[in-house]
Formats: structure tokens, C-alpha cells, sequence
């Protein structure tokens, strides 16, 4: 069943929330997300193709790693609860964005996408978690690359505790498992300095 929009969600990803996340760098501010060298390097030590390939982008913000993924030939949309992230979104991506919460997957059919990114933006209660990935397997016909801000990483001291206070804290391996619980097989672990565990899983063979 489709959840409603929670007001107090929304107001925590209002205006404040994207001028001042990560101590004033904003998710639009390209020096508080994964480079292109980054992001596409990893994938392409995984041997994942990019060009062609549908991808969705889970808490997209403005949109900043569907324009690189489109740029380089990627099917790529995103999904958001905030609609004040669209506002910062350049006006090339904005048809490709959604608002949508994270929960919400049901509308996408079974194996809808080849690659889900996922960066950091799993703000749901731990025991919603297992049944969030399983919908991800359903709606997967690839991987999920996935930033885990586990507990047990440096990253997590470095953290605004009241602004991450949502985020469940848990370490690597509970994520791996929660994770590996609903189908998927990590595939590989890729560490970038000021981050925490970007980790790639596959769905696991039958």
C-alpha cells in the first residue's frame, strides 16, 4: 500500500535541509558526492556497462547523479520526497526526476531497472529495511550500488548527530546481511576518502 508523505519528513528536507547538510556543502554542491572518476570507475572495475542501461537513482536530490548517468548514454531517473530538492535541479534533469518516497516502489514493475543507486538514503526504521531491499530485488533486474553509513566506519563520528539522529546506526555487517537477506550478493567494497562503505551487490543466482 502506498504511505502518505509524513509532514515532519518533509519539513526536515525543506529549504534549511539543502543549504546546510553535510556543514554547508548542499547534495547540489558537486564536492559532497562521488566524483564521475569516482562513481564510474567503480563501475567499471565491477565491469558494469553504463550506455543503455536503466538506472534509478533512490533519494536523487537535485538530481546530480541522474544528469552524469544520462550524459553517458544511461536510461537514468530518480526518485525523491522533497520537493524542494527539485527546485535546485537544473532544468535539463527536472523531466527525469519524481517525487516519491523511497517506499514507494510498487509502482515500478518486476525488473524494471538494471542499477539502483543508493547514497545514504535509507531514513527508514531498521525494521523497515528487509522488506525496502526486497521490493529493490523485485523491481532489479541488475545491482544495487549502495552507500552504507555504518557505524563502525570513521565517517560516522564525523556526523552531525541531531541532522543523522534517523539513520539507523548499524555496522557493516548488519548491512551486509539485511542486504544479502533479501537476494542480493555483495559483489565488491569500495572505499573514497570522506566517505563511508559504497558497497555493490548483485542478485544472487538461483
Amino acid at each position: 500500500m502506498k504511505r502518505e508523505f509524513e509532514q515532519g519528513a518533509l519539513e526536515k528536507l525543506g529549504e534549511d535541509y539543502w543549504k546546510n547538510y553535510a556543514g554547508g556543502r548542499g547534495p547540489h554542491d558537486p564536492d559532497s558526492v562521488l566524483s564521475p572518476e569516482e562513481i564510474f570507475g567503480d563501475l567499471a572495475e565491477a565491469g558494469i556497462e553504463i550506455a543503455g542501461q536503466r538506472v534509478l537513482d533512490l533519494g536523487c536530490g537535485p538530481g546530480h547523479y541522474v544528469r552524469l548517468f544520462r550524459e553517458r548514454g544511461a536510461n537514468a531517473f530518480g526518485i525523491d520526497i522533497s520537493p524542494k530538492a527539485f527546485e535546485l535541479a537544473a532544468p535539463e534533469v527536472r523531466p527525469y526526476l519524481y517525487h516519491l518516497d523511497i517506499e514507494n516502489l510498487e509502482i515500478f514493475p518486476d525488473r524494471a531497472f538494471d542499477l539502483a543507486l543508493h547514497n545514504a538514503a535509507v531514513y527508514l526504521h531498521p525494521e523497515a529495511l528487509a522488506a525496502h531491499f526486497a521490493e529493490l530485488f523485485r523491481v532489479l533486474a541488475g545491482h544495487l550500488y549502495l552507500h552504507v553509513i555504518s557505524s563502525d566506519h570513521p565517517f560516522w563520528c564525523s556526523l552531525d548527530r541531531e541532522r543523522y539522529a534517523p539513520y539507523p546506526g548499524r555496522p557493516a555487517d548488519w548491512w551486509v546481511q539485511t542486504v544479502e537477506g533479501a537476494g542480493f550478493a555483495l559483489t565488491k567494497v569500495f572505499d573514497h576518502p570522506g566517505w563511508s562503505w559504497w558497497m555493490l551487490f548483485g542478485k544472487r543466482k538461483s
